[in-house]
């Protein structure tokens, strides 16, 4: 059995029209070592457009960034189709960027929302981020509302 990542390091803020979330967790190695994944998000929504910001490293591989600015388009059944624009920011100075129409899961957000709100409450309670991870995995709670 293929050990678990662990999670080192989580914290969770609220700013306006959205969050902020930061994290650093272990990657077991197939040589039994584990490599360490360090990630920054920011996620506001805007009403009919939103902004993402996505910064991580995995051990001493350069650091990445990503900027998604998209607006919301119709929605049809879970699905809401999107235009977007990726910046893949590069380690030379240079910008990628990337326009694309995409499909958006509306479920997704009260997902996730839900999830931040376990780790809230464990943290406050005293957990660490790992226990909570590990007590979300094992419950028997259907990962959609």
């Amino acid at each position: 059995m293929k050990p678990e990542p662990r999670i080192v390091h989580l914290a969770s803020r609220d700013i306006p029209n959205g969050y902020e979330l930061e994290s650093s967790v272990e990657v077991p190695d197939e040589d039994g070592g584990a490599t360490l994944v360090r990630s920054f998000s920011r996620e506001m929504d805007l009403g009919d457009c939103y902004v993402t910001l996505r910064h991580w490293s995995r051990g001493w591989e350069p650091a990445q960034t990503v900027v998604v600015f998209g607006r919301k388009g119709e929605i049809d059944g879970d699905f809401r189709t999107d235009q977007t624009e990726m910046l893949l920011l590069r380690i030379d100075g240079s910008v990628q960027r990337t326009e694309q129409t995409v499909k958006t899961w509306v479920k997704g957000d009260a997902i996730r929302d839900r999830l931040r709100e376990k780790y809230r409450s464990g943290m406050a309670a005293g957990l660490s981020a790992d226990e909570i991870h590990r007590q979300i995995r094992a419950s028997d709670e259907p990962s959609e509302t």
